[in-house]
């Protein structure tokens, strides 16, 4: 009896796990103009996570909604973001293009990260299968002499 209560639990729990939603895949991106590490924000030591909704048709990105924007400048945390964040995000999304046959709606983060250990120069750009943008830069050293 215990062997059949636990086959029957077994078979339960992988149905459940059958069951989880899983992420949709994302469209396949054929074309825009390659994020950056804005240098205002840069200067600033702003940094944050930015989720946006993107609804593609005909294989352009047609609307843009920011679902949640959080930030960070230096000791002060930002509540709503910053717009020196979420503006060069819209606008890189609005570069987009994806195959004239996709008409879909996603959700994309974009992640702005400062790191002191990286070197001054290119910033670190990694795009992730389901979109998800990461931008790692160093801090901006000014020269006063």
């Amino acid at each position: 009896m215990l062997q059949r209560s636990f086959g029957l639990l077994l078979l339960v729990l992988s149905n459940c796990a059958l069951a989880q939603p899983t992420p949709a895949a994302a469209p396949h991106l054929i074309g825009g103009e390659i994020p950056s590490y804005p240098p205002i924000a840069r200067a600033a030591r702003v940094s944050g996570t930015i989720k946006v909704s993107v609804t593609v048709e005909s294989g352009r990105v047609t609307k843009l909604d920011v679902l949640e924007a959080k930030g960070v400048s230096g000791s002060q945390v930002l509540e709503h973001g910053s717009p020196l964040l979420t503006d060069p995000t819209l606008s890189n999304l609005r570069s987009w293009r994806f195959q004239s046959s996709v008409n879909t709606s996603f959700d994309v983060i974009y992640t702005y990260a400062i790191d002191p250990t990286l070197p001054e120069g290119n910033p670190k750009i990694e795009i992730s299968p389901l979109l998800n943008v990461t931008i790692t830069t160093s801090p901006l050293t000014l020269d006063l002499y």
